[in-house]
């Protein structure tokens, strides 16, 4: 009798075991197994230059179940909850899950006020897998863009700055010329498409670059030398330490961490097209919020 209880005891407890083992696993990924978007229409998918595949962000909200989307202001990010938390910005190499930050391949972008992210490691860093079509039924942004320059859009923009953008957005590393390009669309300074010796005269009598700066337009640009400009652009005065020591890559880079214009990831960093582009996007931001206190900070 003792035997036969120790028996129904110890295969109750293994039942207990599978049962918590099975909880557990549904608690670490409560999403699909897999996602099979093979037979999605296509402006749900694109690839870029270096061929890595992106999913529109409402695919995996749907076949996830998100319950919860909401964009948070402050911190200029998307936050998807219910059944896990979920929190990505447009041009960050990283995300939050449950508040365990992850590295994604490639950048989250924002296309045609659509936000996209890489399939295969979005898909990952949230527990499940994505089955994708063949790379050749995939569009290019390029093609995209061709696309919405076929149904009307100003072709002007298109070639010009548009075409720029359509570059920078697959950059792994933005180089200097970039970064003043892209100042230079900021500001809406007319010299933004000429030849980049005239590019440079303009942003130094604009005062966005010091007289006696020269560097190689192929160097690749740190997050420093991207907040300097960035920060001159804004006429953002900075604290104390700036205002005694004058403005620098070190120093810019600290006023614009303080003002949100880009996150603490040291002043040396290199930065790709997706992260200056989320740098020039919270510059516009910052701005409107300055021309509507009718004063500069």
């Amino acid at each position: 009798m003792m035997r036969f209880d120790c028996k129904l005891m110890i295969s109750f407890f293994m039942l207990n075991m599978v049962l918590f083992l099975i909880a557990t696993a549904m608690a670490v990924s409560p999403f699909p197994a897999e996602i099979d978007v093979r037979h999605l229409p296509q402006h749900y998918l694109l690839k870029d230059s270096g061929d890595i595949v992106y999913l529109s962000l409402k695919v995996f909200i749907d076949a996830c179940g998100f319950k919860t989307v909401r964009y948070e202001k402050g911190s200029k990010s998307l936050l998807l909850s219910d059944p896990l938390p979920v929190r990505l910005r447009v041009g960050d190499t990283w995300i939050n899950v449950n508040d365990v930050p992850i590295v994604l391949v490639a950048p989250v972008l924002l296309v045609s006020e659509e936000v996209f992210v890489p399939a295969l490691s979005f898909a990952a860093a949230i527990g499940t897998t994505v089955n994708l079509p063949d790379l050749t039924f995939v569009r290019h942004v390029d093609d995209i863009e061709r696309v919405r320059a076929i149904h009307g859009r100003d072709q002007e923009y298109v070639f010009t700055t548009g075409k720029f953008f359509r570059r920078l957005i697959r950059k792994r590393i933005v180089t200097k010329e970039d970064v003043c390009r892209a100042v230079a669309i900021f500001i809406e300074c007319q010299e933004a498409p000429v030849p980049f010796p005239e590019l440079i005269v303009a942003l130094k009598e604009a005062d966005i670059i010091p007289i006696g700066w020269t560097f190689d337009r192929d160097d690749p640009a740190d997050r420093g030398f991207a907040c300097y400009l960035f920060v001159r652009a804004l006429d953002l005065k900075g604290g104390l330490v700036t205002r005694m020591f004058g403005l620098s890559g070190r120093t810019a880079y600290r006023v614009a961490v303080d003002f949100g214009l880009s996150p603490p990831a040291g002043h040396r960093s290199l930065i790709n097209g997706g992260e200056l582009m989320a740098i020039m996007s919270k510059a516009s931001g910052l701005r409107d919020e300055i021309s509507a206190e009718g004063k500069t900070r």
